[in-house]
C-alpha cells in the first residue's frame, strides 16, 4: 500500500585471531562475531504535495572475545525509527518529524537512548523574503540515568532577502535551552546574527566591488549549575581549509586551501577528504589537515568538531591518532597538543577533540588515513569528512543576569584594470572586526591588502605573470606586514613538450622581526614518443625566521610512464628531498630521503586485470620497502563471480611496515542478492611490538 518500498537484509559472520608478541611475552584473543543488519523506509503520497515517510534500522551483534582464560562478551544492539510528514509545494514546504534511536556498548549494562521530535517550515513567497523556522527538542539519557541525561530546546529562525540584484539581507535567530539533569546545570542563549552583502560587476570599467557586513550579537545565561557541568559555545569561522600533505610536506609548515564545504553546514556531503581505510591500502599515508581560519587572531576555542559521513566504532575510531596545530599566518604551525582522547559518540557521526584553550588566527587537526589493521569492515574502507565546527567549552558557573558576546566582521573588495590596460590590474581588500564581551576589552582587528597582477602572452606558445601585494594587519598584537611575490614563465611550444619556471616570495614583519621565505620551482614535461612520457621537476626553497634560524629545502621529482602495448602500462617516479636547518641558537638539524616508485597495470582481457607497485623509502624516519599487489578475476561471463586478491604494505609515521593480504570471492545473486567471502592476514610488526591477524568472514547482502 506504500508508494515506495526499500530495505537491506544483511547477515555477516566473521572470525579473528589476533597474537601479539611483545617482550612481556605472548598473547592470543579469538573472537567471533554473528551480525545482523535490517533496514526498512517506507513513503507515502497522502495528497498531491504531502507525504509521510517512515523507516528504521535494526543491528545486533551477537559474540564474544576469549582473551587466553578470560572470555568478554561481545555482545551489542543498535535500533532506530524514523517518521516524517513532509509538505512539498512551490511555495511553502515543511516537515514533522520524530527520531528514537538505542545503543548499547559491549560489556556495559543498559542502553544509551536518543530522541528528537522536530519541526520546520520554509515559505518561498514570490518577491518577498524566504522565511524558515525549525524547532526540536533532542534529549539523550542511559537506562540508569547515570552518565547521560541531557535535553534542549533548540528554535532557530531565518529570513533572505534581495531586493535588488547587487544586495542581499540575511537574518538568523538562534535560541538554545540546554538542560543537563545530570550536573544540574541550566542555561538559555539567544544569538542574532545579519548579514547585508553587496557585490557589483561594471563591466565599462572592467571593475567589480564586493563588501559585506556581518554582525553577531549572543545573550547567554547560566541560570543553574552544579559540579561537572558546562556550557559549550559554538564558534564561527570567516573560512574553512583543508590540505592532504604530500610529500615532503610536514605539518609544521604547510599551507592549507580554502574547502567551502567543510562550513556550508551539510553534514552528509563529502568535502573530499577520505579518513577511511582504503587510502592507506593505496599506500597514502599521508596526513590530512582540517582547519578553520578566523576574523582575528583573539577567539578562544578549545574543541573541534570533525563530521563524517558514517558511524564509527569507538574502538576503531580510537586508532586515529588527532593532533591540533595553531598559526598566525597560515604557514608557520605550533601544535598545541590534545586534552584526553578523542571521542565518537553513539549518536553522533563526529570526532570530538579537545585541546588547551588556544586564541590564534588559523586552527588545524591533523591525522593519517586509517590503517587496515585496524578494521576488516569494508563500511568503513571510506570515511568522508561533511563539516567542522569550533567550540569554546568552559564549566558552568551561575551568570549575574544575561552575558553579552557581539562581534561585527567589515569585509570588501576591489578589482579593476590599469588605465584600461587588459595586462594589468589592480586589487584591494580589507578585512576588519570588532569583538566585545563582558568581562574583557573590546578588541578591533584589521587587515589591508594592496596588490598588482600582471600576465602577458608574448608569443603562441609563451605566457608570462606576475604578482606583488603589500599587507598591513593588526591583530592586537601591534602592527604587522607582509610583502608578497610571485612571477612565472610557462612554454608550451609544442603539444608533446611544455615548461613552466615559476618563483615566489614572502617577507613577514611583526615585532619579533622579519620572517623571509622564498621558493623557486622548475617543471618540464615532454611525450618523446606515442605511448612514452616524462617529466622532470626540481623545487627549491629558503627561510630566515626573526631569531636568525635558517631553512633550505631542495626537491627533485623525476617520473616515466611506458605504454608500448594497450594492456600493458609502466611507471616510475624517482624524488629526492634535502632538508636543512642551522641557526638561531638551535641545534643544526639535517633530514635526507630518497623515494623510488615502480608501477605496473597489465590488463590482457576484460575479465582479468592485474597491477603492482613497489615502493622503496631511503631515509627519515626509517628506510623501508613497500610492495602493493592486485589481481582480479571474473571466469564466468556478466561478472557475476568476481574472484581479487590484495596484497599490500603500508607504512606509518614511525616508519613501522604493515603487511595485508587478502583473497575474496564476490558472487552476485538474481542481480542484487550479493554473497561475499574473504580471508585477511595482517601483521604490523615494530621494535616493540608485533600484532598477527588472521580474519574469516562471509557477508550476504539481500536488498528488498
Amino acid at each position: 500500500m506504500a508508494d515506495g518500498v526499500n530495505g537491506l537484509i544483511e547477515e555477516d559472520f566473521s572470525r579473528n585471531t589476533t597474537t601479539t608478541d611483545s617482550q612481556s611475552g605472548s598473547q592470543r584473543t579469538d573472537t567471533s562475531l554473528f551480525t545482523q543488519r535490517y533496514q526498512l523506509a517506507i513513503e507515502k503520497s497522502l495528497f498531491e504535495n504531502l507525504r509521510f515517510q517512515t523507516g528504521g534500522l535494526f543491528e545486533q551483534d551477537l559474540g564474544d572475545a576469549r582473551t587466553d582464560s578470560v572470555l568478554l562478551d561481545q555482545s551489542a544492539r543498535t535500533a532506530n525509527f524514523f517518521g516524517n510528514l513532509v509538505l512539498a509545494s512551490p511555495g511553502l514546504g515543511g516537515a514533522l518529524g520524530y527520531t528514537h534511536r538505542q545503543a548499547s556498548t559491549p560489556g556495559v549494562p543498559g542502553y544509551l537512548y536518543n530522541d528528537e521530535p522536530s519541526l520546520w517550515i520554509n515559505w518561498r513567497p514570490i518577491g518577498l523574503p524566504v522565511l524558515s523556522l525549525r524547532l526540536s527538542r533532542p534529549s539523550t539519557w542511559d537506562s540508569f540515568r547515570q552518565t547521560d541525561d541531557l535535553a534542549s530546546e533548540l528554535a532557530i529562525f531565518t529570513a533572505q532577502y534581495s531586493p535588488v540584484q547587487p544586495l542581499d539581507l540575511r537574518y538568523s535567530l538562534d535560541v538554545e535551552e540546554p538542560h543537563d539533569h545530570l550536573h544540574h546545570t541550566d542555561s538559555v542563549s539567544v544569538t542574532h546574527n545579519g548579514v547585508i552583502g553587496f557585490a557589483q560587476n561594471f563591466a565599462p570599467w572592467a571593475t567589480s566591488v564586493a563588501a559585506n557586513l556581518n554582525g553577531t550579537f549572543r545573550r547567554a545565561e547560566v541560570t543553574s549549575s552544579g559540579a561537572g557541568g558546562t556550557i559549550a559555545v559554538q564558534l564561527f569561522p570567516i573560512a574553512a581549509l583543508s590540505l592532504v600533505e604530500a610529500f615532503p610536506a610536514v605539518s609544521s609548515l604547510d599551507q592549507l586551501q580554502a574547502n567551502p564545504a567543510l562550513l556550508d553546514g551539510n553534514l552528509t556531503a563529502g568535502a573530499g577528504i577520505d579518513l577511511g581505510f582504503s587510502a592507506a591500502a593505496a599506500n597514502d599515508n599521508s596526513p590530512r589537515d582540517i582547519g578553520v581560519q578566523f576574523a582575528d587572531g583573539i577567539t578562544r576555542a578549545n574543541t573541534l568538531y570533525v563530521w563524517v559521513d558514517r558511524p564509527v566504532p569507538q574502538a576503531v575510531a580510537a586508532t586515529l591518532r588527532w593532533s591540533v596545530w595553531a598559526s598566525d599566518d597560515n604557514q608557520t604551525w605550533v601544535e598545541v597538543g590534545v586534552v584526553g582522547e578523542p571521542v565518537f559518540p553513539p549518536f553522533l557521526n563526529r570526532f570530538e577533540i579537545t585541546f588547551p584553550v588556544t586564541a590564534r588566527r588559523y586552527l588545524k587537526a591533523v591525522a593519517a588515513p586509517l590503517q587496515p589493521a585496524a578494521t576488516t569492515d569494508q563500511r568503513l574502507a571510506d570515511i568522508l569528512v561533511t563539516e567542522v565546527q569550533v567550540l569554546l567549552v568552559q564549566p558552568a558557573v551561575v551568570s549575574t543576569g544575561w552575558q553579552h558576546s557581539d562581534t561585527q566582521l567589515l569585509t570588501a573588495a576591489l578589482r579593476t584594470q590599469v588605465l584600461g590596460w587588459q595586462d594589468l590590474a589592480y586589487d584591494f581588500s580589507l578585512q576588519s572586526s570588532r569583538a566585545a564581551q563582558d568581562g574583557a576589552d573590546t578588541a578591533v582587528t584589521w587587515l589591508v591588502s594592496n596588490g598588482l597582477t600582471w600576465s602577458d602572452r608574448f608569443a603562441r606558445f609563451l605566457v608570462a605573470t606576475a604578482r606583488v601585494a603589500r599587507q598591513d594587519l593588526d591583530q592586537t598584537h601591534g602592527h604587522e606586514s607582509a610583502l608578497l611575490y610571485s612571477g612565472s614563465l610557462s612554454a608550451n611550444e609544442l603539444p608533446t613538450l611544455s615548461h613552466s619556471l615559476t618563483a615566489s616570495g614572502q617577507a613577514n614583519t611583526n615585532a619579533l622581526g622579519t620572517n623571509v621565505l622564498n621558493a623557486v620551482t622548475f617543471l618540464n614535461r615532454a611525450a618523446l614518443y606515442r605511448g612514452v612520457a616524462l617529466m622532470a621537476s626540481l623545487s627549491w626553497s629558503a627561510g630566515t625566521s626573526p631569531t636568525g634560524q635558517s631553512t633550505h629545502n631542495e626537491l627533485y621529482t623525476v617520473n616515466a610512464s611506458l605504454q608500448l602495448h594497450p594492456a600493458v602500462k609502466l611507471g616510475g617516479t624517482w624524488s629526492l628531498s634535502d632538508t636543512d636547518l642551522s641557526g638561531g641558537g638551535a641545534p643544526a638539524l639535517q633530514l635526507h630521503s630518497q623515494r623510488l616508485d615502480g608501477t605496473l597495470a597489465f590488463n590482457p582481457f576484460p575479465a582479468l586485470s592485474v597491477s603492482g607497485e613497489i615502493t622503496r623509502n631511503i631515509g627519515d624516519p626509517r628506510t623501508y620497502t613497500l610492495t602493493n599487489f592486485q589481481v582480479g578475476f571474473s571466469p564466468f561471463q556478466g561478472g557475476d563471480l568476481q574472484l581479487t586478491f590484495n596484497m599490500y604494505e603500508t607504512a606509518d609515521t614511525t616508519g613501522n611496515v604493515n603487511r595485508v593480504i587478502s583473497p575474496m570471492l564476490r558472487w552476485t545473486l538474481n542481480h542484487s542478492t550479493v554473497l561475499t567471502a574473504g580471508y585477511s592476514i595482517i601483521d604490523s610488526d615494530s621494535r616493540a611490538l608485533g600484532t598477527h591477524t588472521r580474519s574469516l568472514d562471509f557477508n550476504l547482502k539481500v536488498p528488498l
